[in-house]
This record gives structure tokens, C-alpha cells and sequence, in this order.
């Protein structure tokens, strides 16, 4: 077989493989991955063309961005039934494996060397082509419109002058240009190009004109299709994009390197790069046949590359926009390394031609996979964010007059056929529209939630408010004001593919009391506040304890646990479970200066025959696999289960605390001779503001002197209840036994008390002293 017969045989065997491969990666990414945000966008537009016959929104604006696509997506929808994601993402999936095959014939129609297929190689493991090839938007259909345009464009103005050729592409040019604003950066470069190859001569023909100007009519179009996004009465309240933008040159340009350097294109970009030098370096002198379309291609590449880089506005300098360029470089990059494969099997002279070839191209094939396979197969199996999932957990459990806040409205209503608010607060929509007083999305028509009070006021409207949003925009869209109304006021019921559902709590009653604390578990978690449903429970109540936790370096899944024990440390009651009841996990927690902490909800049954008093309410973590704890369990607080405060014996009362506190002398009996034992029982009355800290009662028997003979400090109820959880008004009972040292003489002592903190500092009285003169106890021999 000699190499001409060769040459076909591989080329279309890499070209076959080309496209399954491509087939096979976008048919992954389609079946798998829930719909990208935007994709809802066009759904929701193609089904207002089927309602109505145009893509317009309630509030009158008519959707042109991807307008031919939107119509190929109608089509396709109208084959099924209600919302399906594939049926839509079908159009771009048949228009990208077309865009494979065309790279084939384009390369043997451009370079007439026996291309191997290698372009469309390159594109069907393009990690950013597999996805677009993939999502219902109209980048595939784009992608395929410029290359088709380009050939086109090359037969009649470059290769040769023909009218019929260049008619061809500026159709095809005026149909993207309608989808895509950006298409406008291509009309330079190619004029140029073939005034160039043509002459200035060339410019004086009637149809050279008569293109021209249908060009500027589609120009002229295209700003007209714009401005039908613009609803009648919207105030625009953010600065726009500007497209054009001459005053910050250079501005977000680094960004554009992307576009070359990612893993599946810097080979092929190398290549051009070094084929475009070589040629260059040669001069015009014996130029091969592949010289004049890799020039030009590079040519188109680098003009439009300048153009972002130099015109157009800083927030359109995204690499994502030269998207529908990809396939030119890697055409361009398959002209220089198929002579350059060729020119290397004829040096490697010892080993026969075609084998030598083949095994070249075969090396860089690899060489091309190894490369781009790992950004291909995470593209194949990307998850996006699930809205399609969250808002299917919303119908299932909707119930009459629930409504539904997201910041992905045609995501709710492309699905669901229903959306009541549109919730954004940082980076709101540039258009709103007054409705009486009322700011309403300038697409949708639906009421913004657009601070705290408003989705407060909603809050307060419905019994039960929806709220779906995924975890990046939650993080990057809210304040930390608006987080706190979503996690105080709505439980999350569902975490699916990195989209929260919240829903608001009916009836939601205040809280009895919430706290800050600062609890550290091994440094991966930090539980910094509490809160109770009910303070003063009775027995069979159920009391809610919710924890508030923050993310250190988290090793989870962990799981948090609630109990209530009683004097003797025996559980009376407990809860335990997963963190955010496992729907959220831990590792994925997001952590920044805006942060708030989750709220972790613990239902706390009380038994029915709990019997009357005072429980410490604990909480702790342990690992969920192997049961493990997690650093030491915290006490939260004490319940007072079913007991009554009782009155204050005023009568009693021996002192009065700054702040308050009251100290009140119930009795003291018992034996009182050197080496018995007496009962001390007082009674204390935390003051309005309880205290701040854990005191110690000091007991001091003083002699004559006046000296301290014997003392009995002990922190309060025995150190059981700390006096820093003592609530306001709450009456403690405190007994002391007075062990008195045999060594005591007989005589008359003084006992004073008072309360001191850990460093020793005493809480002084009303009237300035510190210390409290209790009783004179008398030892008898």
C-alpha cells in the first residue's frame, strides 16, 4: 500500500474516532448533568414561542440573545412533553458532532495534504466544547456558523473571488450575528483579509459594496434586536456593559490567555504559534500550500484577540466569548502539524514512510489525550447546579398558598410554570421596573427581594415561603443581614447538587432564649451559639435546641447530639443526629467574612413522667462512622422542667449584690462543737441581668480577731448550676455543710460570705462592702 492509498484509510479512521469520541463525551454531559443555570433561560424562551409564537417575557421584553437557537429549541420541545432538559440540549448535541465532521472535510478542502483529523480530535476532547456541546444554549450552533462562515468566506475571498462563496458567509455571519453581539469582532478581521489578498481594486466591484451593505443592515439589526430586551419603563439600577469600551484598554486582558493555555489547547496553539513564526521567517519565498490558510487563520485569531484585548468593554474580556473560535485554531494548528508530522517520517528515513507517519500521529494523538483527558472526563461528568432536582423537592411538597422566592426565576418557571419573588441583593438585575411603588424584574415581572425588609415582609406574608438558591450565589449575592432572616427564619429541607431549598417555618413561634458561645472541637468545628424553643418546659413537651455551628477544618460527617441529665449525670432526654439532618455536608460548608453560622435543629422530647426540677442541657460531637468524640461535650444551659419559682423570702433576705443579686438566710443548724458538722441553707435571686460569670461562695469563720479560723468556700448548688446560667429573678437554693475542724477552740466566730470570681475578684454590695455578715456561731466544748 503505498502512502497516498495510506493517507485516506487514516484519515478516516481518526475523523470516525473524532466524532464518537465527541458523540460519546457530550452525550455523557447532556444525560448526566442537571441544566446550567442559563440553559433554563432558553427553555423557558422556547417555551414562550410555542405559547405565542415569540420568545417574550410577561413584562413585554422579547429574549433575542441565542434567537435562532431558541427556535431550534422549540422545535425539539414540541416534540415531548412538559419540561425535558435532553429534548432541549438535543439541537446543540447534533449541531456539535456536525461541527466534528465539518473540521474533517474543512482541513482536506483547506490544506489538500491528507489531513489526519487531528482538529476535530483536538475539539472533541475540549473540555469547554463538551460542555456547550451539551447545554441548551447557543454557543454549538455558533461555533458551527463561524466555521462554516470561515471556509466559506476563505473559498470566496481568499482562494478565489466569488461572490456566491462570500454571499454564503455573511449569511451565515448575519444569523450569528443575531445570537451573538460578539460576532461583530469577526466583520474586521475578514474584510481586512481579503482586501489584502484581493487589492484595493477589489473594492471598487457593486457587489463588494452591496455585501457591505447588507452587513451594516445587520449591524444596525442586531442593535435594534437588543433594545427589544428592554421593557417599556425599566430604570436600569447598576451601570450596563458596555460592549464598546476605548477608555480602559488592556483592562481584565490577562484573562483572555485562558482562551489559549488551557490543557487541550496549548499543543495546538504551540503549534500555530510555531508554524506561523516559521512562515513569517521564510518570507514570501517558496511558501507551501498550507502557508496562505494558517496565516490567515492566525491572522483572524490574533485581530480578534487585539479587539477584546483594546474595544470591547472589560466585563466582555472573558475567554468564554472567543469560544466559537476554538474550532479555527485547531484548524489552523492541524495545517501546521500534519507537514510538520509528514517532514519528520521522512527524515526518520530508516523505518518505512506510512508506518513512520502513522506511528507520529499517533504519538501526538496520545500526547493530545494524556493532555486534555483529564479536564474532558471532568467536563463528560460535571454536576451542575441541581435546580432542576430542588425544585422538583418544592412541587412535590407544595402546598396551596406557598410561594416560591429564587434567584433563578426562569429555572422555576420553565419547570413549574410558577415564581413569586426573584431574590437577589448584591448584583441585583440592571433592569427594574416601578410597579406602584413596587420593584419588579424587568424580564420576569416578579416582585425583587432585594433587601432584608423585603424578604422579611414576604416572610411575614406567607404561612410558607419557598426559597431556592444555589450554595455559590448564596455566598456571593447576599449580606450577612439577609442570611441571618433566611437561616433564622427557614429550615432547609433539601440539598440537591449544591442548590439549598429553604422553607420558612408556619406559625413560627419567638424564641425563648439564644445565646453566644465559643466552643472549639478539636479545632474542626466550633459550635458559637444555642437556642431554645422553651426555657420553662413541662414534662412531655418537646423543646427545640438549635446549634449554631461553624466550620474550622472539618473531617466529617459528623454527628451533634443534645442531652439532658440530671443531678447524677443520668440522660433523662436526648437527641442525637447528623448535622443540618445530614442534607448539607459539613466539608462543603463555605467559610468567608461574610459568613454566618448553620442553624442545627435537635428536637428535644421530654418524657411524660420527667419528674419536676432542674436538668443540665449538654451537647458534643462525634464522628458518625466509628462513634469517636470530637473534643469535650459543652453544657448549654439548665432547664427548668415543670418547677415553679416560688416566692422570695424577703423576709430572709440578708443582702442586696450591685447588679441585683439578692442573698437570703434560711437556717443554719446542726451540731456546733469542734469537729461536727452544721447545714447552711441560703437562698440567692440572680438580679435583672443575672451574672456574667461563675462565682464561688466564700464562708469564712472568723475569730475574735477577727482572723479567718476556718472557711468553707464552694461554688453555689455545689457547682451543678454555675451562677452563670442563673436567669433573671430566678431563686437558687444552696446548702453548705460546715465541717468545723476538731482543732477549733471553743469560743464565739463570725460567719461571713460573700462571691468571688476565678481571679479572686469579689462582686461588691449595694452599698459598696464585699463581704456579708451571716450569723455568730458559738462553739460550745
Amino acid at each position: 500500500m503505498t502512502s497516498s492509498r495510506f493517507a485516506p484509510v487514516w484519515n478516516g479512521a481518526l475523523g470516525l474516532l473524532a466524532v464518537l469520541a465527541g458523540l460519546a463525551l457530550r452525550l455523557r454531559y447532556a444525560l448526566h448533568a442537571s441544566p446550567y443555570i442559563d440553559e433554563f433561560t432558553t427553555i423557558w424562551a422556547a417555551q414562550q414561542v410555542l405559547e405565542g409564537g415569540l420568545p417574550r417575557f410577561p413584562t413585554g421584553a422579547i429574549y433575542t440573545q441565542g434567537l435562532l437557537y431558541t427556535y431550534l429549541d422549540a422545535l425539539m420541545l414540541a416534540l415531548g412533553r412538559g419540561f425535558d432538559p435532553f429534548l432541549a440540549r438535543l439541537p446543540s448535541l447534533v449541531l456539535s458532532v456536525v461541527t466534528l465532521a465539518l473540521l474533517v472535510y474543512g482541513a482536506r478542502r483547506l490544506y489538500r495534504t491528507g489531513p489526519v483529523g487531528l482538529a476535530a480530535f483536538w475539539l472533541a476532547v475540549d473540555a469547554q466544547a463538551i460542555l456547550w456541546g451539551g447545554r441548551a444554549r447557543t454557543y454549538a450552533l455558533l461555533q458551527l456558523l463561524v466555521l462554516v462562515a470561515f471556509l466559506a468566506w476563505y473559498r470566496g475571498a481568499i482562494a478565489a473571488d466569488r461572490a456566491g462563496w462570500r454571499w454564503l458567509a455573511i449569511g451565515l455571519l448575519v444569523v450569528a450575528l443575531v445570537d451573538q453581539p460578539l460576532i461583530l469582532l469577526l466583520l474586521p478581521p475578514l474584510a481586512v483579509l481579503a482586501v489584502v489578498v484581493r487589492g484595493w481594486r477589489w473594492l471598487r466591484r457593486p457587489v463588494v459594496w452591496l455585501q457591505a451593505l447588507v452587513v451594516v443592515v445587520a449591524v444596525v439589526a442586531r442593535w435594534f434586536l437588543y433594545n427589544l430586551m428592554i421593557p417599556a419603563g425599566t430604570a436600569a439600577v447598576s451601570t450596563p456593559r458596555a460592549f464598546i469600551d476605548l477608555a480602559h484598554p488592556l483592562a481584565n486582558g490577562p484573562q483572555l490567555a485562558a482562551f489559549y493555555v488551557e490543557p487541550s489547547r496549548w499543543l495546538p496553539a504551540l503549534l500555530l504559534a510555531a508554524g506561523l513564526v516559521w512562515l513569517l521567517l521564510r518570507g514570501r519565498q517558496a511558501r507551501p500550500g498550507w502557508a496562505t490558510p494558517v496565516l490567515s487563520i492566525a491572522f483572524v485569531l490574533l485581530f480578534v484577540t487585539v479587539e477584546m484585548v483594546l474595544v470591547v468593554g472589560p466585563t466582555w474580556r472573558e475567554a468564554r466569548y472567543l469560544y466559537p473560535l476554538v474550532p479555527l485554531l485547531f484548524l489552523g494548528a492541524e495545517g501546521v502539524a500534519v507537514p510538520a508530522l509528514r517532514w519528520l517520517a521522512h527524515k526518520l528515513s530508516r523505518w518505512p514512510y506510512r508506518w513512520t507517519l502513522a506511528g507520529l500521529t499517533v504519538a501526538l494523538v496520545l500526547l493530545s489525550a494524556w493532555l486534555a483527558w483529564p479536564g474532558a472526563r471532568a467536563a463528560a461528568t460535571r454536576d451542575e447546579w441541581g435546580y432542576d432536582r430542588a425544585l422538583a423537592a418544592v412541587d412535590a411538597a407544595w402546598m396551596e398558598g406557598d410561594a416560591l422566592a429564587t434567584i433563578a426565576p426562569a429555572a422555576a418557571l420553565a419547570m413549574l410554570d410558577r415564581a413569586d419573588y426573584l431574590a437577589i441583593e448584591e448584583g441585583a438585575q440592571a433592569l427594574v421596573i416601578d410597579q406602584d411603588g413596587v420593584p419588579v424584574d424587568g424580564w420576569t415581572g416578579l416582585p425583587l427581594l432585594d433587601t432584608p425588609q423585603r424578604l422579611a415582609g414576604a416572610l411575614d406574608t406567607h404561612d410558607r415561603l419557598w426559597f431556592v438558591v444555589d450554595e455559590m450565589r448564596l455566598n456571593r449575592h447576599f449580606s450577612s443581614e439577609y442570611l441571618r432572616q433566611l437561616w433564622d427564619r427557614m429550615d432547609l429541607v433539601a440539598f440537591e447538587r449544591g442548590t439549598f431549598v429553604l422553607r420558612s417555618r408556619p406559625g413560627q413561634a419567638p424564641l425563648a432564649k439564644r445565646e453566644t458561645l465559643q466552643a472549639d472541637f478539636s479545632g474542626e468545628m466550633q459550635l458559637v451559639g444555642y437556642a431554645l424553643s422553651d426555657d420553662q418546659p413541662q414534662p412531655g413537651d418537646t423543646v427545640t435546641v438549635t446549634l449554631w455551628w461553624m466550620p474550622g477544618t472539618p473531617h466529617g460527617p459528623y454527628t451533634a447530639f443534645v442531652h439532658l441529665v440530671d443531678r447524677a449525670g443520668e440522660g433523662m432526654a436526648g437527641h442525637d443526629g447528623p448535622l443540618l439532618a445530614g442534607r448539607y455536608p459539613v466539608e462543603r460548608w463555605y467559610r468567608s467574612d461574610r459568613s454566618l453560622p448553620f442553624p442545627d435543629r435537635h428536637p428535644l422530647p421530654l418524657p411524660q413522667d420527667l419528674r419536676p426540677g432542674r436538668y443540665r442541657l449538654e451537647a458534643g460531637l462525634y464522628r458518625a462512622t466509628t462513634g469517636e468524640p470530637v473534643g469535650e461535650r459543652v453544657t448549654l444551659d439548665f432547664l427548668r422542667v415543670g418547677e415553679e419559682l416560688g416566692d422570695w423570702p424577703a423576709a430572709a433576705e440578708v443582702a442586696r449584690f450591685d447588679g441585683g443579686t439578692r442573698l437570703a438566710l434560711l437556717g443554719l443548724d446542726g451540731g456546733f462543737t469542734p469537729g461536727d458538722t452544721a447545714r447552711l441553707n441560703l437562698a440567692w435571686q440572680a438580679g435583672p441581668a443575672g451574672l456574667d460569670a461563675d462565682y464561688t461562695v466564700f464562708l469564712h469563720l472568723l475569730d475574735r480577731e477577727g482572723q479567718i479560723a476556718q472557711q468553707f468556700d464552694a461554688p453555689p448548688a455545689g457547682g451543678w448550676y454555675p451562677t452563670r446560667f442563673w436567669r433573671p429573678g430566678e431563686i437558687v437554693l444552696d446548702e453548705h455543710e460546715l465541717a468545723f475542724s476538731p482543732m477549733l477552740p471553743p469560743g464565739v466566730y463570725r460567719l461571713i460570705a460573700g462571691l468571688y470570681r476565678a481571679d479572686g475578684t469579689r462582686l461588691p454590695l449595694a452599698e459598696g462592702a464585699d463581704v456579708v455578715p451571716l450569723a455568730e456561731i458559738e462553739l460550745e466544748p
